[in-house]
């Protein structure tokens, strides 16, 4: 893994993720955990646990950071999964596996620190080297969608204004 912390100091430190395989079907976890998982574990060193939906309520809040593998067409109410992944206080890495098409701006605005989906067509080597890439600090999203990203947070941005207006003297705005 190479996802980065910084120290007090400013010093950058790897971290080791706790990695979980998201599913609401024990065949789902038992398909992917002999096929993907031994591949990923080989790739990035981490050994992934497969929990429900319901179960990432309970998961320790002192984990950090984690890392999500969300099998979609395992997931009966994901809406129950979003806001459990909102509600995490750490940091949280978030990859959709199993979509079924490319997602919108606005589905992909759903889902927490979304760093990457693949698609029911993608193999399991371009999902191991994505979610390789999102451990080493990288997204794994379509270039078109992190431009209409770019855009949409610029626009928020640009829309936001400040909850007072402030007027400087002439000295401060000087010193500005």
């Amino acid at each position: 893994m190479h996802l980065l912390a910084v120290d007090s100091n400013m010093n950058e430190k790897p971290l080791s993720p706790a990695i979980f395989l998201v599913s609401d079907n024990s065949q789902g976890h038992t398909f992917l955990s002999k096929t993907l998982l031994p591949k990923l574990s080989n790739k990035i060193g981490e050994e992934a646990k497969a929990v429900t939906a319901k179960d990432v309520h309970c998961l320790d809040e002192t984990i950090t950071p984690l890392l999500f593998l969300i099998d979609t067409t395992q997931i009966w109410d994901d809406a129950i999964l979003q806001e459990a992944l909102f509600n995490f206080p750490q940091k949280v890495y978030t990859i959709l596996l199993n979509v079924e098409k490319k997602m919108t701006l606005s589905e992909i605005l759903k889902w927490r620190c979304l760093y990457g989906y693949f698609l029911k067509t993608d193999s399991q080597s371009d999902i191991c080297k994505g979610v390789e890439c999102i451990t080493s600090g990288q997204s794994w999203l379509p270039r078109d969608t992190m431009t209409q990203m770019v855009d949409y947070y610029q626009t928020a941005m640009v829309n936001h204004k400040p909850a007072f207006d402030v007027e400087l003297t002439r000295r401060e705005l000087d010193v500005l």
